[in-house]
């Protein structure tokens, strides 16, 4: 079983969608509450642009419950924005006065996206996060052969995806995980 959490209006094929609403949804769930799956039951969870929605002191709840529901050399992946960057690109929209860039920096700091389908009060976000910090969350839940890297999928698209695994594996330093990792798909 794999799960896709947060689906919303974004399904992928092989992938159960659990999310509050959304046509994408196949399980209807608030994902601040645990999940409805037993332990050890799911094979992969995948989190796009999920982490971001929810204040930092409920993340460890959050990952602890899925890491309670994945099996062993289960997977977590997935993406968030990347903070650092689109801090810097922001910093870069005030000294240009480029006020288009700076609504897409906040849009990404903040969440509400304008004027589409994703508008909302789910899509606040109240985390920002960097390389470092994600590690540790992720580590802290006890997922291990954690990855995190940058992705530029576009100009104003900066992302970290990230990959942890449940069980026991060989202690290998961050940096050297997943090197060359291609999600299935491509970009999500």
């Amino acid at each position: 079983m794999k799960l896709n959490l947060g689906a919303g209006n974004q399904p992928y094929e092989g992938y159960i969608g659990v999310s509050l609403s959304g046509y994408a949804a196949d399980v209807i769930h608030d994902l601040s509450d645990p999940l409805p799956y037993p332990d050890s039951s799911v094979e992969e969870i995948f989190a796009n642009h999920l982490l971001e929605h929810f204040p930092l002191w409920q993340i460890p709840h959050l990952l602890h419950d899925w890491y309670r529901v994945l099996q062993d050399r289960g997977i977590l992946w997935g993406f968030v924005p990347d903070g650092p960057t689109i801090a810097n690109l922001y910093l870069e929209a005030v000294t240009q006065d480029d006020w288009r860039l700076r609504s897409i920096c906040l849009t990404n700091f903040l969440g509400e996206y304008h004027a589409n389908e994703y508008a909302g009060p789910g899509q606040i976000h109240y985390a920002i996060y960097d390389k470092a910090l994600l590690e540790l969350v992720l580590a802290r839940a006890g997922f291990s052969q954690i990855n995190v890297a940058e992705y530029r999928f576009s100009a104003t698209d900066h992302r970290l995806g990230f990959v942890g695994r449940k069980g026991v594996y060989p202690v290998a330093p961050i940096d050297s995980l997943g090197a060359g990792l291609v999600f299935a798909g491509g970009q999500p």
